[in-house]
């Protein structure tokens, strides 16, 4: 998506808020799509909630403070390299294996409790 497109949907997403009460998006997209948002006058997270996915650093400077889901991408790096390395040294394709590495809630300012919400 590009920039122009990401500010839009934004706007959109504000403009359609009665619709929604929560958005999950990656940090990146949601530094982008803010803009449309504010210029719309949609408030987080008193009209929108909102998660972030990543948990990249900027998700803390935002204004509120997004609550992001955070993955371990050291853990992921080494479940990915052993893989890969049985894959090369086996060369057998069947063999790999599913792994699920747990994700991690981390709660910041950018969700309003449901019950909340509706008082």
């Amino acid at each position: 998506m590009h920039f122009k497109e990401t500010i839009e949907c934004g706007v959109f997403i504000a403009a359609n808020r009665a619709r929604q009460s929560a958005l999950i998006t990656t940090d990146f997209s949601m530094s982008i799509m803010i803009k449309g948002m504010d210029a719309s006058g949609l408030r987080i997270p008193e009209d929108l909630s909102i998660i972030a996915f990543n948990n990249t650093m900027q998700s803390r400077f935002f204004r509120p403070p997004l609550t992001s889901i955070a993955l371990d991408t050291k853990l992921m790096a080494r479940y990915g390299l052993d893989v890969m390395l049985e894959l090369i040294n086996n060369k057998d394709l069947t063999k790999a294996k599913t792994v699920i590495i747990p994700p991690e809630l981390i709660q910041r300012e950018s969700v309003m409790p449901f019950a909340q919400k509706n008082t």
